[in-house]
């Protein structure tokens, strides 16, 4: 399950090429312009918006020796259902200056712009640089830059601006949000960039803007390219400089050159984020996993009862029949599991297997994680969801592996699956 991120309208990253009409295939000849508010692509063609998001799909993208400049208030999405490919291309969604990159905020003499404003400078303090996915740089006398905020495995977000110079001088707006994303393979090689990066302060005592975001999402990637998504500047004794944006991939990138720099202040600009396609190790890339910070969150994890988490990311918190190793474990004596969370009053079934493996429940759209299993009991869950089960495990048991996992019937509804050594 993909969360939403609600600091703007730019929901539901990644998004899938299939779910949108095809423009047919895009290969300019000539640099080319996006304007993500009226929803135009030059050569005539026009995209569609989905969550807060200009989306602009085709067949497939063949860019070569061209500039595509990007300008709006929504972030864009470049989607294909086939290749994405760049040579000798630059995709322009940076800020310039006071101008915000798509999806960016702008920026303006007072207080920055965004969730994670720079603070606006007075006639005697400089303002703070922006924050995005790294914090703004303090400006001279102490204003603070703004906060970083953002995932972008969660939604687009353009970067904020920096604060302003003595209700004046604008601070460097934010840097836009870009997605890319194939369904085949995206290339960007060594001669192509993808720029988001956060605008310079007009006046050396404003902030500089944040960087933007970059999501690249597709089958396989050749990527030897620039990805920018550096802060905007300010000077060292004046502005504070923007924090960095973020960049995140479904697959690897060691070929790419990034750049997530905070710009230069009188502090310097935070560090941006950048995903790595499986940070937190757990075998689910990011694009599949609810919580890529956490190893414990991850589909088919066990939804541990009345935790209030959803570990298994289904989408819905304690939504899972627990299941307990059975205790003492031992074979030849009397064992007893606990399946807890159940619906109360439901009939709960325990099956055993020799393995893992997927079989068909019957009378129900699930399926179970065994492989042939075979039901040992059914019992009937107390008011608390509680059902338990005692039985003899054989002698012949003594050193051997099986696995275990109890069905709510009714609600067809799986437990976790345990795998005890007798």
């Amino acid at each position: 399950m993909l969360l939403s991120w609600l600091v703007c309208a730019a929901t539901g990253a990644p998004l899938d090429p299939e779910a949108f009409a095809s423009l047919g295939t895009w290969a300019p000849t000539a640099n080319a312009s996006i304007d993500t508010d009226a929803l135009t692509l030059t050569g005539g063609y026009t995209g569609v918006e989905s969550g807060g998001v200009a989306v602009f799909d085709f067949d497939d993208v063949l860019l070569d020796g061209v500039t595509i400049t990007i300008r709006g208030s929504r972030p864009v999405a470049i989607l294909s259902r086939g290749d994405l490919e760049l040579s000798l291309t630059t995709i322009d969604a940076r800020a310039a200056f006071a101008v915000p990159g798509p999806g960016g905020y702008p920026g303006g003499t007072g207080a920055g712009a965004g969730p994670g404003a720079g603070a606006a400078g007075t006639s005697i303090a400089c303002g703070g640089g922006g924050g995005h996915g790294g914090s703004g740089g303090q400006g001279q006398l102490g204003l603070p830059g703004g906060f970083p905020y953002g995932d972008a495995r969660q939604a687009l977000t353009g970067g904020s601006s920096g604060g302003g110079f003595a209700s004046v001088y604008a601070g460097g707006a934010g840097g836009g949000a870009v997605e890319l994303g194939a369904i085949g393979t995206l290339t960007i090689d060594a001669t192509s960039a993808v720029d988001v990066s956060g605008g310079i302060s007009v006046h050396p005592n404003a902030g500089g803007g944040a960087g933007g975001m970059i999501l690249l999402h597709a089958s396989t990637a050749v990527i030897s390219g620039s990805l920018l998504a550096h802060g905007g500047n300010a000077t060292v004794a004046g502005g504070g400089g923007g924090g960095g944006g973020h960049i995140c991939q479904s697959v690897p990138i060691p070929g790419a050159t990034v750049d997530l720099a905070g710009g230069v202040g009188y502090a310097a600009g935070r560090l941006g984020v950048s995903c790595t396609s499986d940070a937190d190790g757990d075998g689910f890339p990011w694009h599949l996993d609810c919580a890529d910070h956490d190893p414990a969150r991850h589909p088919g994890a066990l939804d541990v009862c009345g935790s209030g988490v959803d570990e298994d990311c289904s989408g819905v918190a304690d939504d899972q029949p627990n299941l307990s190793d059975p205790t003492p474990g031992t074979a030849g004596v009397l064992n007893a599991a606990e399946v807890t969370c159940a619906t109360p009053g439901s009939t709960v079934a325990l099956a055993w297997a020799w393995s893992l493996g997927s079989s068909p429940i019957p009378g129900c759209p699930t399926m179970s994680s065994l492989d042939q299993p075979t039901l040992l009991a059914v019992r009937a869950a107390d008011g608390t969801g509680r059902a338990s089960f005692t039985g003899l495990a054989p002698a012949g048991l003594a050193g051997r592996t099986l696995a275990l996992q109890a069905v709510e019937i009714g609600t067809c509804r799986p437990s976790n699956t345990v795998e005890p050594t007798f």
